[in-house]
């Protein structure tokens, strides 16, 4: 347990360094601490991604990485300090039973997180997927292997970047870590709500996510993208529903960051793009001025996924299947995916083949 929090500490300091950094270079006025980290973990992500297409993530990517986080720290030392003390000035003035539930909840975070995985998916796949990256990167035709290899997600590459393989082979709690900050937010939006002494939706549905720790637990000493994208869809509806009537250009900014970083690590939360979609479309005199360097970090975001998926297993906007070019002669044989897709389609949908083959698109789509 100690050194699970020894390595939360350092992992904290390094996406606090970058997530400022970040937010600086966009242009957004977050002083959050939570949401700074999350800035962080998608910075990492996005650097760890584009440098795995060329090298392993290892101790060569640390030290580049650190020497980055060094020289952030060095410039922006005032902002960065300043973000250490709002935290604690706002936890010292936490209620006593927010300050017993948040340790309560810290310590049982902890403590599963050092408890024994029982996540079918960490053996299957999780495990073997971060070693991969830690040893090699991105593997031209990986998913030959096995076609798990293939859903290689964003929280997969940061959890590489963030393990430490190099120096301890066990540290794979980065959702752990996650679903503490999401707790500590939360606790926080909850004390601004007991002051505030006003209804705000915004805030109470956030304040609801320790309730659902209960279920989130199981995903924590795993790292697996499904707790990241739970933690997200609490944190951009709460968002939302508490500033859509005065939603400025940092919040549609900050939104779409978290959409982005929802859609790498888990491509199947695509339709949360819709999300800044829509809100530019109603707010488009107000946001254009921000469009430019939104659009170039989904274009980038887009473009890890298509390399990635190229580079695995052929197919860039995998689960869809075609080639960009003939010479991909590496990619998975579509026989292969076909009986897969066949069979876990049944699974997912919890229908007879007959059934399955006899549904429509808009029958599949509301399945």
């Amino acid at each position: 347990m100690l050194l699970i929090l020894i390595s939360w500490i350092y992992s904290l300091f390094l996406v606090v360094n970058l997530g400022v950094g970040f937010a600086k270079w966009l242009k957004v006025k977050v002083t959050d601490l939570v949401l700074l980290s999350f800035f962080g973990l998608f910075s990492t992500t996005i650097l760890a991604g584009f440098w795995a297409v060329f090298y392993r993530i290892n101790f060569e990517f640390h030290l580049v990485f650190l020497f980055l986080n060094l020289i952030l720290f060095l410039v922006f030392k005032k902002s960065i300090v300043g973000v250490y003390q709002e935290l604690w000035t706002r936890i010292k003035s936490l209620a006593l039973v927010f300050k017993i539930i948040l340790s309560v909840i810290a310590l049982l975070i902890i403590a599963q997180c050092a408890s024994v995985p029982y996540l079918i998916d960490n053996e299957t796949y999780y495990i073997q997927t971060i070693k991969w990256l830690n040893e090699y990167g991105f593997v031209k035709g990986l998913a030959n292997l096995d076609l798990l290899f293939a859903q290689t997600s964003g929280w997969h590459i940061a959890q590489s970047a963030l393990n430490f393989s190099f120096i301890y082979g066990r540290f794979n709690d980065l959702s752990g870590f996650c679903l503490l900050l999401a707790n500590v937010y939360a606790i926080l939006q909850l004390q601004d709500l007991y002051k505030s002494n006003q209804q705000n939706i915004g805030l109470l549905l956030m304040g609801m996510l320790p309730l659902f720790n209960v279920l989130l637990f199981q995903f924590i000493s795993t790292p697996s993208p499904d707790l990241v994208v739970y933690v997200l869809s609490f944190v951009i509806f709460s968002y939302i529903i508490s500033n859509y009537k005065s939603l400025n250009l940092d919040d549609f900014k900050l939104i779409s960051i978290l959409v982005f970083w929802g859609f790498i690590v888990k491509s199947t939360s695509i339709i949360y793009l819709f999300i800044p979609l829509f809100l530019f479309l109603t707010n488009y005199k107000t946001f254009y001025i921000g469009a430019l360097k939104i659009t170039f970090l989904g274009t980038l975001v887009f473009s890890l996924f298509i390399i990635k998926n190229t580079i695995l297993l052929g197919y860039p906007l995998f689960p869809l299947r075609f080639t960009l070019f003939s010479s991909e002669n590496y990619a998975v044989p579509n026989e292969i995916i076909q009986f897969y897709f066949s069979r876990e389609g049944l699974y997912r949908f919890f229908v007879s083949s007959n059934e399955l083959q006899s549904m429509n698109v808009l029958q599949i789509v509301w399945r």
